[in-house]
């Protein structure tokens, strides 16, 4: 189901973590680690001046493939740094 097709506006997104079971700790912290990795990659890349490189289509699937935590939403990073510092509606 298409978020926006049940009535979700496009610029929202709730997603719960719930519980402290291992899991949801590893999927809380992959979260962090992708988006440490995609502030990392555009600091890189915009201090060598360069552009992120194209994304990468896989042609057996047939759809694009977030192969790097770069071609995540630009807001990625930031949303997640406001969660851990407290400055964020979201609660950890």
């Amino acid at each position: 189901m298409r978020l926006p097709d049940a009535g979700m506006p496009t610029d929202r997104f709730k997603l719960v973590l719930e519980g402290r079971s291992e899991e949801t700790v590893q999927v809380w912290e992959t979260l962090k680690e992708a988006a440490a990795m995609q502030n990392a990659i555009v600091k890189c890349l915009h201090q060598q001046d360069k552009a992120a490189p194209p994304l990468y289509r896989d042609e057996f699937f047939q759809e694009r493939q977030f192969s790097l935590p770069l071609y995540l939403p630009s807001t990625f990073s930031q949303s997640i740094k406001a969660i851990v510092h407290g400055d964020s509606f979201s609660e950890v």
